[in-house]
């Protein structure tokens, strides 16, 4: 009776929290170049190619720079910076050949 009830409860709790915290019911599965395997399994069915997703935005180039922040790596200050003016603060204008020169 009410030990079925209360474990269906639990199940459909325990489901919608999983989806809540982004924790993904559905599957789905892929074949070894990348695309999506159709239902029935079939590898004569046509399968669609998926773009790969990225969290992070490609070659963004800000403030004038010509490269991304994380192009150079300044071994004496062991920190991250943009290669084209050696400039190690991210988010700061590109500077040119004399900003390289100054941070040097």
């Amino acid at each position: 009776g009410s030990t079925t009830t209360d474990k269906n409860t639990r199940i459909r709790h325990a489901n919608e929290r999983k989806v809540r915290f982004g924790t993904n019911v559905s599957t789905t599965e892929y074949t070894r170049d990348g695309r999506i395997k159709l239902p029935g399994g079939s590898n004569s069915q046509k399968q669609q190619y998926l773009p790969q997703k990225s969290k992070y935005e490609e070659d963004v180039y800000t403030n004038g720079h010509h490269t991304v922040f994380g192009s150079y790596f300044h071994k004496g200050a062991f920190k991250w910076g943009y290669k084209d003016d050696h400039s190690l603060m991210k988010n700061a204008y590109y500077t040119g050949a004399a900003g390289r020169v100054a941070n040097n």
